[in-house]
């Protein structure tokens, strides 16, 4: 979410979208109510302005997945959630999938079907939390994904 913020202060419109689809955690983080969630306009058709939940003030859409998912649906609702991605891409300046952790096994991601469907990637990390080996395991799945243009962001509490 910080992420998003500051690229709407510089200016942009965000969508950020929930792609954790294990542990879908954005309605809960941000107390938010959300009716619809973005895999309906996968499975059900719903247009996406149904499912953005809009902050006119900050210029942000979130696009929440109000329930988990089986992993099994990358595979094969894959090219639909691409094209998802691709329409919002379209539309907003920048879209952040908020994604799961990444392993050197575990290399699926939420809108991913090409190198060429996600053209950078931004790791966040907890320093406190996290492994260096587990860093090193999600920037080299993402290279390995032909993502060469990674990140890293350290989240941290004041």
């Amino acid at each position: 979410m910080h992420l998003a913020r500051a690229a709407s202060q510089a200016g942009l419109k965000v969508a950020l979208v929930d792609a954790d689809l294990q542990h879908p955690s954005l309605i809960d983080q941000l107390q938010i109510d959300a009716p619809n969630s973005w895999h309906q306009c996968i499975t059900d058709g719903l247009p996406m302005d149904e499912a953005a939940v809009s902050s006119v003030e900050e210029n942000i859409a979130i696009f929440p997945l109000t329930e988990p998912q089986p992993m099994s649906m990358l595979q094969s609702q894959g090219a639909r959630m691409a094209r998802f991605v691709e329409r919002l891409a379209k539309d907003y300046d920048l879209v952040i999938l908020d994604s799961c952790l990444l392993t050197r096994e575990s290399t699926s991601l939420v809108g991913y079907q090409t190198p060429a469907s996600l053209h950078a990637a931004i790791v966040v990390i907890d320093a406190e939390l996290s492994a260096n080996d587990r860093l090193e395991d999600a920037c080299c799945a993402l290279k390995s994904m032909g993502i060469h243009s990674v990140g890293v962001v350290e989240n941290f509490r004041p």
